[in-house]
């Protein structure tokens, strides 16, 4: 009597069935989860209007929770069922089914408890619809797919992302997202997937019109063993920061031309400079000791004595005014139609005459494709190298070589001096200037030696 009122007042829904599956009894709860009264003795297996599978499918009588427990004669806790009342509406449950027995240890009949489980589903539903719409209305392209790279599930906004519609794209693998160039490139490393940890990436993917795009791919795998990647489109911001950084360098270009074209103008200047103090030396000072030579040269005439002591000073200034005629020479040259192969071969005739120094000169460029500028620089250039050469170097031969070809002048000198470490500072400013004049025609300098292996400069400027 105890356990019927147990049974009656269970929150719970309990029935019995006989040996053939006909409804014996049944309490309350059973009445209210059914919502009707089955007929003892006539109903079968279950007191609901209709039963069904977890899934909504019908289910077999078979399959039924009861029906095991009679066949097999043991506790069957089925999986979850659905049991619509006459109104239409339905209830999950979680049934459990268990043999019973007599005194004699017959099988005499099942008795089944179903659970409610309902407020469950709906809250779990209530939640996977929310999530759902999240996923949906996320601007990003959220992927799911499996090991072999084949879809799973997408988003709206990833499938609008890749211009394929949601079924379209499902029936796809990875591999036709990606450009030829990486198509046989994992976009993520799986090993880094395998270890738990979300991967972020920048990758590119191509849209079913071909067209490519940016994206920065943030992936993990999920607990069914697929992986989740979330999709966002970059390309603006990478265009942007390719913006970015081509306006930075156009800056720093310009900066550089800047820098480049005030070298060449304090250059121009300095030659200006050097220019008029050669010509003062020579049209003024010249003339000026031209002046003392004759009137000393006079005062002598008629007195022996005093021409004899005045000879050495009178030679002393023919020497000044030598000195200053040769330092006019090498500080001088034309404005204008500058003939550089014939400067240069003064220049290496010079150093042949005044040392021991064996000269090799090899120039090959056509003189009508360089300007006066350019050319002047270059003479410069070889002018400060030999001259370290004769005051540094105790070199024995020197060549020289002026070439010009697909526009670009090319113009090596190398020693078989002393050398020396290019890595020690210098204290002169002797090849700061070669580098500067060479700089400033947007040229490169490259310089080889070392201690006893003598020197080479090679230089290449457009032109």
């Amino acid at each position: 009597m105890k356990n019927q009122n147990s049974i009656q007042n269970s929150p719970d829904a309990i029935y019995t069935c006989d040996q053939k599956g006909f409804i014996k009894s049944y309490n309350k709860a059973a009445v209210n989860l059914w919502g009707r009264k089955p007929a003892v003795g006539k109903d079968l297996w279950c007191g609901s209007w209709k039963i069904f599978d977890k899934n909504g499918g019908h289910l077999p009588v078979d399959k039924h929770p009861m029906t095991i427990a009679l066949r097999e004669g043991r506790l069957v806790h089925g999986e979850e069922l659905i049991v619509q009342r006459p109104d239409g509406s339905l209830r999950y449950v979680s049934p459990y089914s268990s043999p019973l027995v007599n005194a004699n240890g017959h099988l005499t009949g099942v008795v089944s408890m179903l659970i409610e489980i309902s407020e469950q589903k709906n809250k779990a539903r209530l939640s996977e619809e929310k999530y759902r719409n999240l996923i949906e209305q996320a601007a990003d392209g959220i992927f799911l797919f499996d090991l072999k790279g084949h879809f799973v599930s997408v988003n709206t906004s990833g499938a609008k992302m890749l211009g394929y519609d949601i079924e379209s794209l499902l029936q796809l693998n990875i591999i036709h997202i990606l450009p030829l160039q990486f198509i046989d490139k994992i976009p993520v490393s799986m090993a880094s997937l395998s270890s738990g940890n979300p991967v972020l990436v920048e990758r590119m993917f191509k849209r079913k019109d071909g067209s490519l795009f940016y994206a920065e791919v943030r992936a993990q795998m999920v607990l069914d063993g697929n992986i989740q990647a979330i999709v966002r489109d970059i390309t603006d911001r990478k265009k942007a920061e390719q913006d970015f950084r081509m306006m930075k360098k156009a800056l720093m270009n310009q900066k550089v031309e800047e820098q480049k074209t005030i070298a060449r103008a304090i250059l121009n200047a300095q030659e200006k400079e050097r220019r008029h103090i050669g010509e003062e030396l020579h049209d003024n000072i010249n003339q000026m000791l031209a002046g003392i030579k004759l009137y000393l040269s006079v005062a002598s005439n008629g007195n022996a004595r005093l021409k004899e002591a005045l000879q050495y000073p009178i030679e002393l200034i023919e020497k000044t005014m030598t000195e200053i005629r040769l330092l006019t020479k090498r500080s001088v040259t034309l404005k204008q139609n500058i003939n550089l192969k014939d400067l240069l071969q003064t220049l290496v005739d010079t150093m042949f005459k005044s040392t021991a120094i064996k000269t090799c000169f090899v120039y090959k460029v056509v003189n009508e494709c360089l300007d006066d500028e350019l050319k002047l620089n270059i003479y410069r250039i070889l002018q400060e190298q030999t001259n370290n050469i004769m005051k540094h170097a105790c070199a024995a031969t020197v060549n020289i070589s002026v070439k010009a070809n697909d526009h670009i002048l090319n113009v090596v000198v190398s020693d078989d001096g002393n050398g020396f470490d290019i890595n020690k500072k210098r204290e002169g400013i002797g090849m700061s200037n070669i580098i500067n004049r060479v700089e400033s025609f947007n040229g490169e300098v490259v310089i080889e030696s070392a201690p006893g292996n003598g020197c080479k400069l090679r230089i290449k400027i457009p032109y």
